[in-house]
């Protein structure tokens, strides 16, 4: 098995470093869906060989040379073998016990796939990634793959997947060399004007502590805005002539103002980052972490100045928006061990990548392993005619009912009348 060294991306290196401190599983991303239908085992198993073949960062794995890098496997093993099971309860159990284990870093592969039978037939499958070598997009682009090369195992054809004309070590290669370059001091520049002159806190009243050394342990609570809610959201933002994630971020600044006693709240937003068309076929993590800061919250006047306002931080935050965050932190306030953004926020909307299996109908079932990186994350997925998600937060400093105070003012926010 030959090995190719590549260095790691910018973002990649940040989690590298942070995850030798932590023994939880909380940068795993995972899934898993339920399969109705005659599913070929072997043909899936060709193709998940197909996909592993076509994407680099699913055959590699990161050690120490000097500094860490990555090394990309010429092969890996990517057997599947169904698992039998009694019941859903069960194989759901295994999957979130597979979503709970960490993933070591210096080992191939990064990832963990399995297949569980129903005693009816049916199958679940369940996906675990170690995000250092996936982001959220990533997992569509897997799973449309995956779809393609299982259509044409069960035609009878060889699955196969066209190269990759532009990969994710090009990508890699690009952002080093970027965070080398003189461009970079201009972009410090630009953040610096963004962010505030001292380091970004906010400070919720906090309900409980945990013990020096314990991994966070998080709870959800489900988060919902129904049909009414949802069709007044895009009312008011084709009104605003703002984007309905315009909104979502004024009322999550005027809470967290209003429960942190702040005027200034920093907020935490995942950008997928594939700004160029070569970077969207691929399986890798490109996405950043951008801190979209607010100030002077309570100044802002009426509605329609804070959505006015909230437009001008978004649009300069995603001016330049591959500098992960801890390196914003250290280049800017000289921090070297960085605390993770209090509050982030994640609005998504189905994307325009369809994936399936030949004959088969996948549901998506819910999993979640217990794990956070900060304080609080919302999650809202945004449909036609609703909304839907969660707001897990740390259930060692938050109760409960100061989630459901956050997420029933943020809802408020959303939906009340504009002034």
């Amino acid at each position: 098995m030959a090995e190719r060294k590549v260095p790691m991306a910018p973002v990649q290196l940040e989690m590298w470093h942070a995850e030798q401190a932590t023994r939880s599983a909380r940068e795993n991303v995972y899934c898993a869906f339920k399969l109705h239908g005659r599913l070929d085992v072997d043909a899936l198993g060709r193709a998940l060989a197909a996909v592993v073949a076509r994407h680099e960062p699913l055959r590699t794995r990161m050690v120490v040379d000097e500094e860490p890098v990555q090394l990309i496997s010429d092969s890996v093993s990517s057997s599947l073998e169904p698992i039998e099971v009694a019941g859903e309860a069960e194989a759901i159990d295994l999957i979130r016990a597979d979503a709970d284990t960490r993933i070591p870093l210096d080992t191939l592969p990064l990832w963990r796939i399995s297949l569980v039978r129903l005693p009816d037939g049916d199958h679940i499958l369940g996906l675990v990634f170690h995000h250092i070598v996936v982001d959220g997009w990533s997992v569509y682009v897997f799973l449309a793959d995956l779809g393609e090369a299982y259509g044409q195992a069960v035609s009878g054809r060889d699955p196969s997947l066209a190269p990759l004309p532009y990969t994710y070590s090009d990508y890699c290669h690009e952002e080093r060399y970027r965070s080398d370059s003189e461009k970079f001091t201009k972009i410090l520049a630009h953040w610096r004007k963004l962010l505030p002159a001292t380091p970004p806190e906010l400070h919720l009243p906090r309900d409980g502590k945990r013990i020096d050394g314990a991994e966070a342990r998080a709870d959800a609570l489900d988060t919902f805005l129904d049909a009414s809610a949802t069709a007044y959201m895009n009312r008011h933002a084709r009104a605003s002539r703002c984007t309905v994630f315009t909104l979502i971020l004024d009322a999550v600044g005027v809470t967290l103002a209003e429960h942190g006693d702040t005027d200034q709240v920093t907020v935490g937003v995942p950008f997928h980052n594939r700004v160029k068309r070569e970077q969207r076929p691929l399986v890798g993590f490109i996405a950043n972490m951008l801190p979209m800061t607010m100030t002077d919250i309570s100044r802002r006047g009426t509605d329609h100045d804070r959505l006015d306002y909230a437009k001008s931080v978004i649009a300069a935050a995603l001016r330049y928006p591959s500098v992960p965050p801890e390196v914003l932190m250290r280049e800017l306030y000289g921090l070297t061990d960085p605390e993770p953004l209090t509050f982030c926020l994640n609005v998504e909307s189905p994307q325009d990548i369809s994936y399936g299996l030949t004959g088969i109908d996948l549901t998506e079932i819910p999993v979640h392993n217990g794990t956070i990186f900060h304080d609080f994350e919302l999650t809202l997925m945004m449909m036609s005619d609703h909304a839907i998600g969660d707001l897990t937060y740390d259930a060692d400093l938050y109760s409960r009912s100061r989630a459901d105070a956050l997420w029933t003012g943020m809802k408020s926010t959303l939906i009340r009348p504009t002034s």
